[in-house]
């Protein structure tokens, strides 16, 4: 006979989120990667940011009816995990509430158009306020067109001076901004002063 101590064979069960435990205990599922409204999130937290209570969906589909605009997905997830933020923080970023963002964005449209440096003009009523840094320094607007190609697009809008594109993407925002917060945001403008 075998001295070799048999151990029954049990199926490891992973129902409802519990686990067997012993030798067969099953691996949790992994974790989803963050998502930019998570890197944002959380970058504003670093720099002492306090957070408004979530804005509903309802409210962000008044707020873009309103304005004749669509949010990006990123930047209406941002909105449905805060409203915008509160407080003082570093270097003095303002991300704003809904109700800032209708009032910047009407008051940007007493004017008709965006210039950027190479010239070419976009309708501020396709342009959204989302956050700015500083007195005097540039507002930071996304294009919220969806039928124009450029839907998404964040810009810097300086009132002194043209703009210029920061990023393609919602993504590639928060990316820029976790780099560049210390300063005036330059995005896409680095590139292209790089590849000259």
């Amino acid at each position: 006979m075998n001295s070799a101590l048999t151990v029954p064979h049990f199926p490891c069960l992973a129902l409802r989120g519990f686990y067997c435990h012993g030798w067969c205990m099953a691996e949790p599922p992994p974790l989803p990667p963050p998502t930019a409204t998570d890197i944002l999130i959380g970058e504003l937290s670093s720099l002492g940011a306090g957070f408004n209570p979530p804005a509903d969906s309802r409210r962000i589909d008044e707020v873009e009816e309103e304005l004749g605009v669509s949010f990006p997905a990123g930047v209406r997830e941002f909105y449905l995990r805060c409203d915008g933020i509160t407080g003082d923080i570093e270097w003095f970023w303002e991300f704003f509430p809904l109700v800032a963002l209708m009032e910047r964005t009407v008051q940007r449209r007493s004017h008709p158009f965006f210039i950027l440096e190479d010239g070419s003009r976009i309708p501020y009523t396709d342009l959204v306020c989302f956050c700015d840094v500083l007195i005097d320094a540039p507002t930071y607007v996304f294009h919220g067109n969806p039928l124009d190609p450029r839907f998404g697009r964040f810009y810097a809008d300086c009132t002194v001076s043209e703009g210029w594109p920061v990023a393609d993407t919602f993504d590639e925002f928060v990316r820029v901004f976790v780099a560049e917060h210390g300063d005036i945001l330059m995005g896409l403008r680095n590139t292209v002063t790089e590849g000259k």
